[in-house]
């Protein structure tokens, strides 16, 4: 699952040819609504409910109802720069961000990347911009094998061995 970046989407295709594509909901919903910030307040609220209309469709119906409401909400006419950014951007990769389209694929019900990018913040506030590449690794390292030696020592612990896994730690092993 990634935002819609080009460059890492061809990257992810390279590298794994026969992988599906899906995009954050989270970040299209966002990236829509941001255009629609752009119109006129007395449309602006409805445009923007289309928008999560749209990305959340449970069936073909619902999509090309929303499709229509907000094409008429923005005059009717393709033209409209908004509605043609969205035919040109969004409408081609359907598969990749609208649900009804993304159902047959299996996400356990993860439709956005927030948990990724929220472990890629963490690691930032562990690491210093001016580190080299080799710090970096080691410090990587470092913070991986201390949460290893938290999670090793917490399922040992008296009381603890019950079958179940820590679960405080499955957050640091993930980085």
């Amino acid at each position: 699952m990634t935002d819609k970046a080009m460059h890492g989407k061809i990257v992810l295709k390279e590298e794994f040819p026969q992988a599906r594509q899906l995009l954050c909901q989270w970040h299209v919903v966002t990236w829509l609504k941001k255009q629609a910030a752009r119109l006129a307040s007395s449309v602006k609220k409805q445009v923007k409910a289309m928008m999560g209309l749209l990305v959340y469709a449970r069936s073909k119906m619902e999509y090309d109802e929303a499709r229509s409401t907000m094409k008429e909400l923005l005059g009717g006419d393709e033209p409209h720069p908004l509605y043609k950014t969205f035919l040109e951007n969004w409408e081609n990769s359907q598969e990749e961000w609208v649900s009804y389209l993304r159902g047959n694929v299996p996400h356990l019900t993860n439709n956005t990347n927030n948990r990724i990018e929220s472990k890629w913040g963490k690691i930032k506030d562990a690491i210093k911009g001016t580190s080299s590449i080799d710090e970096l690794v080691t410090t990587l390292v470092t913070l991986q094998e201390y949460a290893e030696d938290q999670y090793i020592a917490e399922y040992h612990r008296v009381g603890s061995s019950d079958g179940k896994e820590p679960g405080g730690f499955k957050m640091f092993l993930t980085l």
